[in-house]
């Protein structure tokens, strides 16, 4: 029996678009997306400027940048599924390694992304040192319903610039939303685009705004001296690299841990790589470049399964660098509060005008912050007290006053039951 072979037409259905679209980005990683888009397409040696413009009133969001722009055959490519736009074609080793490097190469995030926030957006570009600007306009209602248009005659528009109108760069315009806009966002967005792109940013490579506030870098208060290098060398001439700290305050929000980046984009925040989340290490913080691992195809994770991310988790959970710092996240700090200003405090002699006080402190250094005490005297308007410290037994009185004249012996039982039910140790003494 002969075979026989058939032409068969695997055009995408039109509805692939509006499909990308359902992928389950959230606003800020949709956003994020086409920001690293203008991120690649950024000139060397240039600062770019990178807006992003939530329209409350219209209920529109818009990015632009003043970077490279597109030309004609770029943003043809933009607008094809699957298919990248690489506006630097030198040679073929070089084009691959930006490939590799490029925080938008997967050719699908520019359409998902936007159709993901809107089931409208047009773009307009221009290229430097151009006299000309090209627009397109997706529409998902007329996309989907007018069987006239088609893949292959999606419609580009070019406009004549003259010579004071010329620009560079692209302006993307995303209007039927399907996302909501709300005030706070421009100072949430602020803060996660700011450690997002924290190294374009320190380095002065980029500067984002969200509306009229810029995005800087977020400093953390951490101990002096603890901030310690990585450079894990792995095969392949892989390495893992970056740097590792220990934050002054436990975060009991989850608020530590690892910045994950690969090639400068930040994947994953906070991220517990290597470690157990733990109270006892709620105070490491840090930053890694996992440039070899690869990432999904919208920069939200690592592959976890791949052979490279596992070897890298590996090696940075048994370097001596997080070993180090893992000991002393779980260490107590040997420094307490200084137990005499806090009856100065109550006392009215506080000369340093503190509107509050920092008690927090564990209940096991409280206990040994009392036993090492030395005593000491507290001024009470014309009388004095004297303040020591002794172990009773639980169940002996939280304290005692003997009047000596002018002179008030206190004597406060730190093995009192009363510090098991007040947690700050250091206000019950006061008052």
């Amino acid at each position: 029996m002969k075979d026989v072979k058939h032409s068969i037409d695997i055009t995408p259905d039109k509805s692939l678009v509006k499909k990308l679209g359902m992928i389950g980005y959230r606003t800020e990683e949709a956003i994020a997306e086409l920001i690293d888009n203008a991120i690649d397409a950024r000139i060397s040696g240039k600062k770019e400027e990178i807006r992003v413009i939530l329209d409350f009133a219209h209920n529109t969001l818009t990015i632009c940048d003043n970077g490279q722009g597109m030309d004609k055959s770029m943003l043809a490519d933009a607008m094809t599924l699957a298919k990248e736009a690489d506006s630097k074609k030198k040679n073929a080793k070089q084009s691959k390694k930006r490939r590799r490097q490029s925080l938008g190469r997967f050719g699908i995030g520019m359409k998902s992304a936007c159709s993901s926030l809107g089931k409208s957006f047009t773009i307009r570009t221009s290229t430097v040192q151009s006299d000309s600007e090209y627009h397109v306009q997706y529409d998902e209602t007329k996309w989907l319903e007018d069987k006239s248009q088609k893949w292959e005659n999606f419609s580009m528009s070019e406009k004549n610039l003259h010579e004071s109108e010329n620009w560079h760069g692209t302006i993307i315009k995303i209007w039927n939303l399907n996302v909501s806009l709300y005030a706070n966002q421009t100072s949430k967005f602020k803060e996660r685009f700011a450690i997002r792109y924290s190294p374009y940013i320190e380095s002065d490579d980029i500067s984002i705004w969200i509306n009229s506030i810029e995005c800087r870098p977020i400093r953390q208060d951490i101990v002096d001296g603890s901030e310690t290098d990585v450079n894990i060398h792995l095969l392949f001439d892989h390495a893992v690299t970056g740097k590792l700290a220990l934050l002054k305050k436990r975060s009991i929000r989850g608020n530590y841990g690892i910045h994950l980046f690969w090639n400068g984009r930040l994947i994953k925040a906070f991220s517990k790589f290597g470690f157990v989340a733990h109270p006892e290490n709620a105070r490491i913080i840090g930053r890694l470049d996992l440039n070899h691992v690869p990432v999904n195809y919208a920069k939200t994770d690592f592959l976890q399964e791949s052979t490279e991310y596992k070897n890298a988790e590996h090696a940075f959970a048994t370097s001596p660098e997080l070993k180090s710092v893992l000991s002393m996240s779980r260490s107590e700090p040997r420094e307490v509060p200084d137990i005499q200003s806090v009856f100065e405090y109550f006392a009215g002699n506080d000369h340093n005008n503190n509107d509050r006080l920092d008690v927090r402190l564990r209940a096991k250094s409280m206990q040994n912050a009392m036993r090492d005490a030395e005593p000491f005297v507290v001024k009470m308007g014309q009388n004095s007290m004297r303040i020591h410290f002794a172990s009773k037994g639980p169940d002996a009185e939280l304290y005692t006053i003997n009047n000596t004249g002018k002179m008030q012996e206190v004597q406060i039982n730190c093995d009192s039951r009363a510090f098991a039910y007040v947690k700050n140790h250091l206000f019950l003494m006061g008052m």
